[in-house]
């Protein structure tokens, strides 16, 4: 048993008991149950990658005692290993030579952890697609129809209205096309949420092993263009496959989105009031798809345009003058 194993015993306990307590149907539970993968990220981003191991299988194993095998298995794919990868990705480090002859070391880039967030994102969406056929006989997409439907006629009936149903076939419809991706893009985010929050904690208070990488300098693969432009090319075909393809490439996309929004940053480095705009962007990226389309679209020309050098150069250019 490595060193320092009680930490990562304490901080399983500490994961299993707030993934248990969204049982409860507390409002406060539910919202605590976002935070899941926080004491994970705590102690493996503070203490190495095998302690949050150490921490993975201490929650499973009391969650499947607690309450079942498969609800055990499902943290384990949803949350556990998820955290291990990135764990793991975040600690990597090289020793290079710097242009001063110094030796530093180098960190796993951020933007290759994003890419690797969105191959998990994807990779749950198409294993959820599998088992829905294996398990059901049916597509996700209809299976998620019945339960919707049954939670739409269930609540229809304690409000004693069953004139005018809640929601039409064609907005059911909208729905389903779009939330089996939002589903795995918020889990994608629920892991790089608590992970970025542990490291930033672990920062300030001097504990971190590795640096916080610094957002500006984001880099996305180009293995993950590559995978947009082949789920946008499943998108054009019809049925499932493109309604599969759709939310692979609404995964795909939120990572240019990202950097999208770090563009905007540098775009926006003279503007007055510069705080105030960037938060009513913010806010209108969350309720207008068009435009966080469009962010997502200026992080996919980045690369070509370099748009953050061309700001740069002007900023320090108009402090020289």
């Amino acid at each position: 048993m490595p060193d320092g194993w009680k930490e990562g015993v304490l901080a399983g306990i500490i994961s299993a008991i707030v993934f248990l307590s969204s049982a409860t149907g507390l409002l406060i539970a539910g919202l605590l149950s976002f935070f899941t993968s926080f004491s994970l990220f705590w102690v493996g981003l503070s203490a190495g990658t095998a302690r949050a191991v150490i921490g993975v299988i201490t929650s499973f194993l009391i969650i499947t005692f607690s309450a079942n095998g498969t609800l055990g298995l499902f943290f384990l794919g949803v949350i556990g290993l998820p955290v291990i990868g990135l764990n793991h990705l975040a600690l990597l480090n090289r020793t290079v030579t710097n242009e001063q002859g110094e030796r530093d070391i180098e960190w796993y880039p951020a933007g290759r952890m994003l890419a690797w967030l969105s191959a998990y994102a994807a990779v749950a969406l198409l294993l959820a697609t599998t088992l829905s056929h294996l398990y059901f006989g049916e597509s996700l997409a209809l299976e998620m129809r019945t339960s919707l439907n049954t939670d739409l006629e269930h609540i229809e009936d304690l409000q004693n209205d069953t004139q005018s149903p809640l929601l039409s076939d064609e907005q059911i419809n909208r729905i389903l096309k779009i939330l089996p991706g939002y589903i795995a893009i918020s889990l994608a985010s629920m892991i790089a949420a608590n992970a970025g929050l542990a490291q930033r904690i672990l920062v300030r208070t001097g504990r971190a092993i590795r640096p916080s990488p610094n957002i500006r300098d984001l880099e996305l693969p180009e293995v993950l263009s590559l995978a947009l432009a082949a789920s946008i090319a499943l998108w054009l075909l019809t049925g499932e496959t493109g309604v599969l393809g759709g939310s692979l490439a609404n995964i795909f996309l939120v990572p240019y989105f990202l950097l999208g929004l770090v563009v905007v940053h540098a775009i926006s480095t003279d503007w007055s009031r510069r705080t105030a705009l960037l938060t009513l962007f913010y806010l209108l990226c969350l309720f207008i798809y068009g435009l966080a389309v469009l962010v997502a679209l200026l992080g996919l020309a980045e690369p070509w345009v370099h748009f953050r050098q061309k700001y740069a150069k002007k900023a320090v250019n108009k402090r020289n003058t």
